[in-house]
């Protein structure tokens, strides 16, 4: 089962990476708390705001490069 898994993650690596970045950019624009303040974490020098920003365009960068690697795939 676990290599089923594995495989499907690699034959659609770049659907994965539009997933997390969906997932990166709807949790900052909606300002979920386990993704923007988690629990735990280290004293930070940046503000929520900030994190948030960094996390919305990291998002970004990874829709980008999924639907750039989807673009890719279908064109061979």
């Amino acid at each position: 089962m676990e290599e089923h898994i594995v495989r499907w993650l690699r034959d659609n690596d770049a659907l994965v990476c539009i997933a997390g970045g969906v997932v990166l950019v709807v949790g900052a624009v909606r300002d979920w708390d386990w993704l923007c303040d988690p629990v735990g974490k280290p004293h930070m020098p940046f503000s929520r705001g900030t994190l948030r920003l960094s996390v919305f365009l990291c998002g970004c960068v990874l829709v980008a490069c999924g639907v750039l690697g989807l673009v890719l795939v279908l064109a061979r």
